[in-house]
């Protein structure tokens, strides 16, 4: 085997580095991968009647519900379970960093990725369950008095009226402007 020149032994030493480097990037990004997809976070609302559970990247793995949902209108069950997802996809970055702390050397991968869960998945504040949720209640038209006001005339003009009548504005002005033609 051949001898090779010194400055040519350190290229391929630094080459080998790097290689063993990128091997080792990708056995740890491999576990952290393993690791994440091994998240499960399961949340209730509604007193434990709705529970909700959350995987890999927040995404709704689960939904059931005890007897206790027969309690709860449509709207009740449908905020149960949009209270109970919003809280375990909340909980998923906290996990995430808690894995990525202790899989990840780089602190600022670990601070990006997590970065990035924390804008899709906020924390959800603390409030009391609504124990009712709001009814949807159509609009009603108010009711119609059964007779016309009176026409009201300016002040001190008998000849002047401020009431356009029975007729609409529009249609009026139209009218007159068709016999002014």
């Amino acid at each position: 085997m051949t001898q090779m020149p010194p400055d040519m032994q350190a290229v391929v030493d630094g080459l080998r580095r790097k290689v063993d480097a990128t091997e080792r990037l990708g056995a740890e990004l491999a576990d952290l991968r393993r690791l994440v997809g091994m998240v499960n976070i399961t949340e209730s609302a509604a007193g434990g009647a709705v529970r909700v559970t959350v995987g890999e990247n927040g995404s709704l793995t689960d939904v059931s519900m005890t007897d206790g949902i027969k309690k709860l209108s449509p709207d009740q069950v449908a905020g149960a379970v949009m209270t109970a997802l919003r809280k375990a996809q909340a909980e998923y970055p906290r996990r995430l960093a808690e894995i990525m702390a202790a899989s990840v050397d780089d602190e600022r991968v670990t601070d990006y990725i997590v970065g990035a869960a924390e804008k899709r998945f906020p924390p959800v504040p603390d409030e009391p369950e609504p124990h009712t949720a709001p009814t949807l209640t159509r609009w009603r038209a108010p009711e119609q008095p059964t007779e016309r006001p009176a026409r009201r005339r300016a002040a001190g003009r008998a000849d002047v009226d401020d009431d356009f009548g029975d007729e609409p504005i529009l249609r009026g002005a139209l009218t007159e402007r068709r016999d002014d033609a």
